[in-house]
């Protein structure tokens, strides 16, 4: 080990602590994309299922809850803007190494630290913005999911009843009409054949066997004389 080296001990400490002050930066920067885009779909979950929940509230529950769904809608663009912030910087360039590989090993060490210093500066302001709304977005969130569902208990145990009794007077109704109808079509299908009498049938309705042989004697008169 020359005497350069030694006396870079320093410089090699400056540039590990730079480095490492970088790489939180971007553990904190993953960390917040992760998060926001599974908050966002946690949103896009909640918001249908909270309209959903208000469909027979009164009609002053539905005009409050349009401001939690609107907190929610601003979330989620405050997390978009995270999700679509510019990268962060980390150190010097792989196309330095050409330029660095004539320079001196302490002149490599000043390099390095120079390039994560400002790459941690111009990170913090990215950082910054990224922290404003990310918790903004957090505090919205849980403001407007707890007003969401305060709303949905409230809703549950003032729901209105004139639409419930409407409804359960319509479904007497039809059940009514239903068992009338298939009274009358099981009073028509299994109705009796009608019993067949037999009428008493006067005399003077009837045929005598006397009223007949006069008629017979008369045709065998008849047919003597014309022989």
């Amino acid at each position: 080990m020359n005497e350069e080296q030694i006396n870079s001990k320093d410089l090699e400490f400056l540039a590990q602590k730079t480095s490492d002050f970088i790489d939180k930066q971007l553990n904190s920067y993953r960390q917040k994309h992760a998060n926001s885009g599974s908050i966002i779909t946690v949103i896009a979950l909640f918001i249908p299922f909270f309209l959903n929940g208000l469909d027979d509230s009164y009609l002053y529950v539905k005009i409050i809850s349009i401001l939690p769904v609107a907190i929610l809608l601003y979330a989620i663009v405050l997390l978009i803007g995270v999700l679509k912030t510019k990268s962060l910087d980390q150190g010097f360039h792989i196309d330095k190494v050409d330029e660095l590989v004539n320079k001196s090993y302490e002149e490599i060490l000043l390099y390095e630290i120079g390039a994560n210093r400002c790459s941690f500066n111009d990170n913090k302001t990215i950082i910054d913005r990224i922290n404003v709304n990310y918790f903004l977005a957090i505090n919205s969130t849980v403001i407007a999911i707890i007003f969401s569902s305060s709303l949905l208990l409230v809703n549950k145990f003032c729901k209105p009843e004139l639409k419930e009794k409407t409804t359960k007077v319509e479904i007497i109704k039809q059940n009514n009409m239903a068992t009338e109808k298939d009274n009358s079509k099981s009073g028509t299908e299994n109705k009796p054949n009608p019993e067949r009498l037999i009428p008493h049938v006067p005399p003077t309705d009837r045929t005598n066997l006397n009223d007949q042989t006069p008629n017979l004697i008369i045709k065998q008169n008849g047919e003597g004389k014309t022989n």
